[in-house]
């Protein structure tokens, strides 16, 4: 199992350690497929592997929303923002300036 893969559980098991006031979780998957497969609709072995990181992605964002909302001292007092850099295209990558996919992007926030 490679460390993007452990980020989640590295990221929770820290905070049960020594919780801090902030922190950064860099969930690299989506943009690493993005560019290991040339654009976010390339299928690969019969998976579009662009989605298939997105959705590890959000398993890993799960996995810390549940620690937070299940954790005494984080509960109601967590505010997690979810966004990106950059988006993707399709096919290719995010470097069309005249591509609007690679411009929009997420940006949610839950807590309190």
């Amino acid at each position: 199992i490679s460390k993007r893969d452990q980020v989640a559980d590295i990221f929770i098991n820290e905070m049960k350690e020594e919780p801090c006031h902030y922190s950064f979780v860099h969930l690299i998957h989506p943009d690493a497929a993005g560019h290991k497969y040339k654009g976010a609709a390339t299928i690969f072995n019969g998976k579009v592997m662009y989605d298939e990181a997105v959705k590890q992605a959000d398993k890993y964002l799960g996995d810390i929303i549940d620690f937070v909302e299940n954790t005494v001292p984080f509960q109601g007092r967590t505010l997690i923002i979810a966004s990106s850099d950059h988006g993707f295209a399709d096919v290719g990558n995010h470097a069309k300036t005249e591509d609007i996919q690679n411009y929009k992007i997420p940006f949610y926030v839950m807590g309190p």
